[in-house]
């Protein structure tokens, strides 16, 4: 099951959003501020997608992502009341894969989540599948598909 974590200080927001995804069968954990994020995702970095609000009290939502960014790998994307397209444009820059403007059509925001899952799903299943066409044994490589051979990561 796919786990989502909302980090919104607006309480009604945050439920509306988490009860949207779990009626679509996903796993929602919701965090009411940037520190109470941080303090989960030090516990548990496996998450398949970050929703981030900006403007929460204590460490706001760009700061958290500019902090996470490099350790999870995850899709996030703001969702926020800040809607000039500079603000856009530094949540896109400090990491995040979206930028969704309240107020929000509830079913967009779904769609986004599906498609933005849609594709981790296919990199991964890619990834997966360049894995089963290599060979390996101790630091000998074969890679099927390209007919190469590594040892100790030169090619021979």
């Amino acid at each position: 099951m796919e786990k989502i974590l909302i980090v919104d200080d607006d309480v009604a927001i945050s439920y509306l959003i988490s009860d949207a995804l779990e009626d679509e069968g996903f796993k929602t954990t919701i965090c009411h501020s940037g520190d109470q994020a941080k303090d989960i995702l030090a516990q548990e970095m496996k998450w398949s997608m970050i929703l981030l609000d900006i403007m929460m009290p204590g460490m706001d939502g760009l700061e958290l992502c500019r902090k996470i960014r490099d350790d999870i790998k995850c899709p996030i994307i703001f969702v926020s009341a800040k809607s000039r397209t500079l603000d856009t444009l530094l949540g896109l820059e400090m990491g995040a894969d979206d930028y969704i403007c309240k107020p929000f059509v509830v079913e967009e925001l779904v769609a986004r989540v599906k498609a933005h899952l849609r594709r981790e799903r296919r990199h991964a299943q890619e990834q997966q599948n360049q894995e089963t066409n290599i060979l390996k044994f101790h630091n000998i490589f074969l890679h099927l598909d390209r007919y190469e051979v590594f040892m100790n990561e030169e090619s021979v």
